[in-house]
């Protein structure tokens, strides 16, 4: 259990250990496998596993803010082929959404802001108060 691996069959083996993780094998059965087909040690075969599971990570990590602000193109681009298409059932909906998102909503009661005869703004101006919103949340 002396055999020393190189940089890429360590990095090789790390990756056939994260699939068996995605797969749902356990330490045990990873153990198995690794000691049998590898002839490493417990303590390298942790190590095997810590590495997959910082690539799983890493792999799966994402910023809120940035698929927060995806999300809101996403609403924007089909509320524009909404209203090319006179589909306003469909952009009303839309922006309903938003609002939903970006809690516009509680924001406007907090504000007594939904009780003024300016809560009836345009359609384009909503828009731009939902992208001033979702650019002041901070990255959860």
């Amino acid at each position: 259990m002396t055999n020393r691996s190189t940089e890429a069959e360590f990095e090789l083996r790390c990756t056939e250990v994260s699939m068996m993780l995605l797969d749902g094998s356990s330490r045990q059965t990873i153990c198995r496998f690794a000691i049998e087909k590898w002839q490493v040690s417990v303590a390298q075969v942790d190590r095997y596993i810590a590495k997959a599971r910082e690539s799983i990570q890493a792999n799966c990590s994402f910023s809120r803010k940035s698929a927060f602000a995806l999300i809101l193109e996403k609403y924007d681009y089909l509320y524009e082929r909404c209203i090319q298409e006179g589909d306003l059932r469909t952009a009303a909906s839309i922006l309903a959404e938003q609002r939903k998102m970006c809690q516009l909503d509680e924001v406007a009661a907090d504000l007594e802001f939904a009780k003024s005869p300016a809560a009836r703004v345009s359609k384009m101006v909503m828009q731009e108060i939902v992208r001033e919103k979702m650019l002041a949340r901070p990255d959860e």
